[in-house]
């Protein structure tokens, strides 16, 4: 579960005077007023992966998969191999 609050909406703005919503969905007045509109409120993944807030949301099944595959993915960024 996330809940967004005014840090993504505005309390510290980033060096380039945008919110982070606002970098985040960039170019995309819709996405970013949903998203605000959202502001307060506990998310479920589900949720939010609807809203674009992340960037995937894998179920129990697919859990122990998809976390694997992304240490690995991170581990074959590192020159220490």
């Amino acid at each position: 579960m996330i809940r967004l609050d005014e840090f993504n909406t505005g309390l510290l703005p980033m060096g380039n005077d945008l919110t982070r919503l606002q970098v985040r969905f960039l170019g995309s007045a819709e996405e970013l007023a949903a998203a605000e509109a959202a502001v307060g409120r506990d998310l479920l993944a589900a949720d939010a992966l609807e809203l674009g807030l992340v960037t995937t949301a894998p179920d129990d099944i697919d859990w122990e998969d998809e976390i694997r595959l992304v240490v690995e993915e991170r581990r074959s960024f590192s020159p220490m191999r």
